[in-house]
């Protein structure tokens, strides 16, 4: 089980952060090592679509009409877990669609695959990890089960969704000479870590 004086220290250390390097700094703490991306598995597609390309998903796209056998791979890949109807949500995320489905982490997903520089991603984790740093100087054993027992994000989340996205871009404004896309995913393998760090206190 994860101390809470551990929690508290990493958190102090995300809200003093003023420079990239003190951001890598937290990423490599040995607190975060277990929590953190395998690497192998996610690795970064910050830069996986061109403009043109987005251009022609606003435009409009067939999802079930796959051509390129690699389209069709992932097609029926999609289709043997049951994820077809994500790539919807996705795509109105893309396409900067108003209207935020219950679907709220593929929605902002392709928000960031749009603009990476833009929208960092968003998921239970982050999340979970910013909920903590909002209300730092009350966390207490009580505070954190109820933090921690927060999962999948629905559109009552939407609030503090655009309060992250916010503050993420904060934190380019502390680090101003730093690459935007570098800088949140960075941050991103930060809060993701964190966050589930968080979760494993009541797991």
């Amino acid at each position: 089980m994860i101390e809470l004086n551990i929690i508290k220290e990493i958190a102090g250390k995300i809200i003093d952060a003023r420079q990239t390097s003190d951001w890598i700094t937290i990423k490599n703490d040995e607190a975060l090592t277990g929590f953190q991306k395998d690497e192998e598995k996610y690795p970064s597609i910050t830069s996986l679509f061109r403009r043109e390309e987005i251009d022609a998903i606003c435009c409009g796209i067939n999802i079930h009409n796959p051509v390129t056998p690699l389209e069709k791979l992932f097609y029926a890949t999609l289709w043997k877990n049951g994820d077809l109807s994500k790539i919807s949500h996705i795509i109105n995320g893309i396409k900067d669609e108003s209207n935020i489905s219950a679907t709220v982490t593929f929605y902002h997903f392709g928000k960031f695959l749009a603009e990476p520089e833009e929208n960092p991603i968003i998921d239970q984790h982050v999340i979970r990890a910013y909920k903590l740093l909002t209300t730092k100087d009350t966390i207490d054993a009580v505070l954190l089960k109820v933090i921690s027992k927060s999962g999948l994000l629905s559109t009552k989340d939407s609030d503090i969704c655009k309060n992250y996205i916010d503050w993420v871009k904060c934190q380019h404004e502390v680090c101003p000479h730093e690459d935007r896309g570098h800088l949140f995913q960075i941050i991103d393998d930060v809060m993701f870590a964190f966050g589930k760090m968080i979760r494993s206190k009541f797991k």
